[in-house]
């Protein structure tokens, strides 16, 4: 459940009072990305 009290803190807490990219930042911890959704839809090749 504490895993459940951080995302509501920052997602939900922050609502419109931050730009997305600023609660994005805040909730993964890292800038956003394509790759990942590329990769996940076979779009791109995996790196080994």
């Amino acid at each position: 459940m504490r895993k459940w009290g951080c995302d509501r803190d920052t997602i939900l807490a922050l609502g419109g009072s931050l730009k997305p990219m600023e609660v994005f930042r805040a909730f993964r911890g890292r800038e956003q990305s394509t790759q990942p959704l590329l990769r996940h839809s076979s779009l791109v090749a995996v790196r080994e």
